[in-house]
């Protein structure tokens, strides 16, 4: 027969262990087990969200992975269930056209792009890069598949992200059903 745990006693132990909970572990409930727990409820790190509401329709794009050959981010919309990867050239970032480097962080708003190559895609620009610079979201798997741009994928691997075209289609479905002037991209930094 197994032993029924005590709950009281091993959040007890929990927060004995983080110097949150001095008296004895005796498995009670009372104003010092709430004390600490309290205690370490304001340590936990607040995360803000973004929403339409707060934020406008926003597709949030954070660097974590960088190699000699391309940055890797985490996107997500703030509007819709849709989330996945980007690749872009290696840093540092800059403004300039034709360096393959990634662009700065910041906030850029997009506008419809159909060119020869790519089609039904989005172009970002703000007021350090312009559209002139046509800094676009589209498919690709690799740096070889940019210059400046920002690839969209399911998956990612070193210097690498996958089912581009798939992601990138669920993307720029939910951007041109807002209207892509009505969306913008803020990209920040969070390397490991």
């Amino acid at each position: 027969m197994s032993q029924k745990t005590d709950w009281i006693a091993e959040s007890q132990r929990a927060l004995a262990s983080l110097g949150l909970y001095t008296k004895a572990i005796d498995g009670a409930w009372g104003e010092n087990s709430h004390k600490g727990l309290i205690a370490a409820l304001a340590k936990i790190p607040k995360v803000e969200v973004s929403t339409p509401e707060r934020d406008g329709y926003l597709i949030e794009v954070i660097r974590f992975k960088e190699t000699s050959k391309s940055t890797i981010s985490r996107f997500k919309c703030n509007w819709a269930n849709i989330s996945g990867f980007m690749l872009e050239p290696a840093g540092p970032a800059s403004v300039q056209a034709n360096q393959n480097k990634r662009i700065p962080t910041g906030l850029y708003n997009l506008q419809s792009h159909t060119g020869a190559k790519y089609k039904r895609v989005v172009c970002l620009h703000n007021d350090k890069v312009p559209a002139s610079r046509a800094i676009l979201i589209h498919q690709g798997n690799t740096p070889a598949n940019t210059v400046g741009c920002l690839i969209a994928g399911s998956s990612y691997d070193i210097d690498y992200v996958g089912t581009s075209m798939a992601k990138l289609t669920e993307l720029m479905d939910a951007v041109y059903k807002l209207g892509a002037s009505n969306v913008k991209v803020r990209i920040t930094e969070a390397f490991q």
